[in-house]
């Protein structure tokens, strides 16, 4: 399932690898694979990141490198 997200004037393109989902959010745990901007966001391809959303599909947190996140 592809999903990207935009942070500081750079798209982010990431992988889920899995996730979960609660009464009122869902959490995608993922790795950026690409980024739009390669000043701003180069360091961050191949990293781990949580996305969660909360509601009506509004990004309401990123959690980077959690020690949630496992390989799958």
């Amino acid at each position: 399932m592809p999903i990207w997200f935009r942070y500081n004037d750079c798209v982010y393109d990431v992988a889920v690898s899995s996730h979960k989902e609660t009464y009122n959010s869902k959490i995608f745990y993922c790795e950026i694979i690409k980024a739009s901007n390669e000043d701003e966001g180069n360091y961050m391809i191949g990293k781990r990141i949580e996305i969660i959303y909360y509601e009506r599909n509004h990004i309401w947190g990123i959690v980077k490198n959690s020690s949630l996140i496992q390989d799958v």
